[in-house]
């Protein structure tokens, strides 16, 4: 989904009728635990009590008389099964990850923890069927090690210990320890990236100690390489969009919540030789937000009392920075596939291309806040603290949506497929599903609170509703929104992300 190409089949798709998916052969369930990856636990069976009921929007909307209200249908049968081919829909929830067919079918949980730092994007192996963990998900620090989750069989493989029986005594010493801030810079930091071919997966490690360093795992050799030897913490490897460069981050301590102590900025190239310091730092923070096109990496500062600023970009070939906005800026995000960044400030929300490094404004209000970008994403997300979010397009080619209602911007969410949105609010007095886009007269097709829309590849929309015992998976059909709105599965746990892997 990150390439022109596959970008207009997305839009194309549109037109295309709901292709009805055969399940294919079994695929094993596998269920972990921290204490022992290898043994399947039980599923839970305590159920999660009704989220606290969120606040009063700040603006109103009439319902329309005909919204429908689909009832619940009975428990799964035993004989669904995952497809062993994929794609497959996961949901990363408060007590482990759970994964289903793309029409919302054979719903089963994978594992019985939360391994993904609320990151669950960032562990999908783009083009591949694996989803790379941590394990344990505590954060005492002791025996750590990145494993991989198969949905094609169903096995769980240990990569590698990402601590040696030296280093391992590091989860014993006390933060500001040179030892237990290499633990932390895996544990709490962002630690790992996958490459955008999905070969190679770039990961912190202590394995040969006494610091955190970066490594490359080959799927296909199952060989690791190590690549930085520096005495700093080494963190937060990021990708450029063609796999050529690798940028990672280096501290000296991560300290208790007023800043970090950096040491500065480096990187390597995507076969990871020639590992070279670009710049040294001595912020409170420095931040990779992406990439703007293979060469260009987006670049931020953390330092009190503002919080974000000095955004920038830095040219990997001329070893140029050019400042795009010096003071204190709210939040940016980059699309290096299409050449486009977002960021916010106190004055608006705005534009910048690959071609033209000129900044556009694109919204006057200066309370937005833009979503993290992921491959996948087809739009920029925006949220606004007076209520509301907004979708603005990554290649320019139509005008940005507004979300149905204004209600707390954290109880939407919004989903694109071609120019067709689902959105979704969690609000108790605006509870709602809907369906927008150019030439798309449809409104709300559900009528209660709801959370997690994504779009099947067959332009099908999959939500979460939420019920006083769980959450039930509704499925409802291009060509009849209104009509086919089905529930297809219920799951107990709080849902917090949801993502596809082995989309095409």
């Amino acid at each position: 989904m990150n390439s022109c190409k596959h970008h207009k089949r997305i839009k194309q798709s549109i037109l295309i009728a709901f292709v009805l998916i055969t399940s294919l052969s079994c695929l094993t369930k596998s269920v972990i635990s921290t204490e022992d990856p290898t043994e399947p636990a039980s599923l839970p069976t305590d159920t999660v009590a009704e989220p606290i009921d969120p606040p009063e929007p700040t603006q109103t909307e009439i319902p329309p008389a005909d919204t429908p209200h689909p009832t619940l249908t009975e428990s799964i049968s035993p004989e669904e099964t995952l497809n062993s081919m994929g794609p497959w829909l996961l949901i990363q929830s408060s007590d482990g990850l759970w994964a289903a067919n793309p029409d919302g079918s054979a719903l089963q949980q994978l594992t019985n923890e939360d391994y993904w730092k609320d990151d669950l994007e960032q562990a999908i192996q783009p083009a591949g069927n694996h989803v790379v963990f941590l394990t344990p998900s505590t954060y005492d620090f002791h025996n750590m090690a990145l494993n991989l989750l198969s949905l094609a069989d169903g096995q769980i493989t240990k990569i590698t210990d990402l601590t040696s029986p030296s280093t391992e005594a590091y989860a014993d010493l006390s933060p500001g320890d040179s030892g237990f801030e290499a633990l932390r810079a895996i544990g709490e930091r962002d630690s790992y990236a996958w490459s955008p071919d999905g070969s190679q997966l770039a990961f912190s490690g202590v394995m040969d100690g006494p610091s955190a360093d970066i490594y490359l795992y080959n799927v296909q050799s199952e060989m690791i390489t190590r690549v930085s030897e520096d005495p700093a913490q080494d963190f937060a490897p990021s990708w450029s969009p063609d796999g050529n460069h690798i940028i990672y981050l280096a501290a000296e301590a991560f300290g208790t919540g007023a800043g970090w102590l950096m040491s500065g900025v480096w990187a390597a190239d995507g076969t990871g030789s020639n590992p070279t310091q670009l710049f040294a730092s001595d912020s409170g923070g420095e931040e990779i937000i992406g990439w703007l096109d293979d060469n260009t990496a987006v670049l931020a500062t953390w330092d009190q009392p503002c919080g974000s600023q000095k955004l920038r970009l830095y040219d990997m070939e001329s070893k140029q920075t050019e400042m795009l906005y010096a003071d204190c800026f709210n939040s940016a995000a980059a699309d290096g596939t299409w050449g486009v960044m977002l960021y916010s400030n106190e004055n608006g929300v705005y534009r910048l291309n690959a071609e033209d490094w000129t900044p556009t404004q694109v919204d006057s209000s200066g309370e937005a806040y833009i979503d993290p970008r992921y491959p996948a994403d087809q739009v920029f997300t925006v949220r606004y603290t007076s209520g509301g979010i907004a979708t603005f397009d990554n290649t320019g080619a139509f005008d940005n949506q507004d979300s149905p209602v204004q209600v707390n911007s954290y109880e939407l969410d919004v989903a694109e497929y071609g120019m067709i949105w689902g959105w979704t609010s969690q609000n108790e007095s605006f509870p709602g599903t809907w369906i927008t886009g150019p030439g798309v007269d449809v409104g709300r097709i559900y009528d209660g609170r709801s959370v997690l829309p994504i779009w099947t590849r067959d332009n099908n929309l999959l939500f979460l509703g939420i019920e006083k015992a769980g959450y039930t998976l509704y499925l409802t059909t291009f060509d009849n929104w209104y009509s086919d709105l089905e529930a297809v599965n219920f799951i107990e746990s709080d849902p917090i992300r949801a993502a596809w892997l082995g989309m095409e």
